[in-house]
């Protein structure tokens, strides 16, 4: 028998572009992208002296506390129209589609602590908070969840949490103008490294 013949199936050749074609796409791309951006400001609370606070506590009492702190801030949070981004530990990340929110939804946290303390902690020691607030354009994807979005401006709001006394509320730059009206006043604190400007509420009331 003789050998079967064959064709061998037609290359394809992928097209090639011009530079000018390309960068064309790659700034199609870049405005699709640039459009799914949106304000949104980052509020950063965490539990000052959490560890120590649960020493020599019941597991019951120091569930119960946390619980019932995290409950409360979520509700008021929600309040002032915004949600939780993610909880880890003794911190929380909350999202605000408006700056004004966070702003008042961090001193409604700071000034209502004691009450929470007297009415629903358990714990001997009462809770402290550290507040920090940072606003920009972040990308979200049409349809998930605020859980999904990941951006600088969040890490900021941690890092400014991290410089913020128990009791206080420190802001970006962003923030200092609409800061001063709705905390009612705002003191500039050491960054250091070259780091953008923040402002204390609790600097600006000594």
């Amino acid at each position: 028998a003789g050998k079967k013949s064959g064709k061998n199936p037609p290359q394809v050749r992928e097209q090639e572009l011009s530079r000018a074609e390309l960068l064309d796409a790659l700034f199609t791309l870049q405005h699709a992208l640039e459009g799914q951006k949106q304000h949104r400001a980052f509020l950063s609370v965490d539990v000052a002296g959490s560890s120590a606070m649960k020493r020599g506590e019941s597991d019951l009492a120091v569930e119960y506390s946390f619980g019932q702190l995290q409950a409360w801030i979520g509700d008021t949070v929600r309040a002032y129209g915004g949600e939780l981004h993610s909880a880890a530990g003794d911190g929380m990340m909350c999202v605000f589609q408006d700056d004004v929110a966070a702003l008042r939804a961090a001193r409604a946290l700071q000034e209502g602590i004691e009450h929470f303390n007297r009415g629903r902690n358990r714990l001997s020691t009462p809770f402290q908070l550290r507040c920090g607030i940072s606003a920009g354009e972040v990308a979200i994807d049409p349809g998930a969840g605020v859980g999904s979005i990941h951006s600088v401006i969040i890490d900021r709001a941690a890092n400014l949490q991290k410089q913020a006394q128990p009791g206080d509320i420190v802001v970006g730059s962003e923030l200092a103008v609409p800061g001063l009206t709705e905390l009612g006043g705002l003191a500039p604190i050491p960054s250091g490294n070259g780091a953008d400007p923040a402002f204390s509420w609790l600097a600006a009331r000594r």
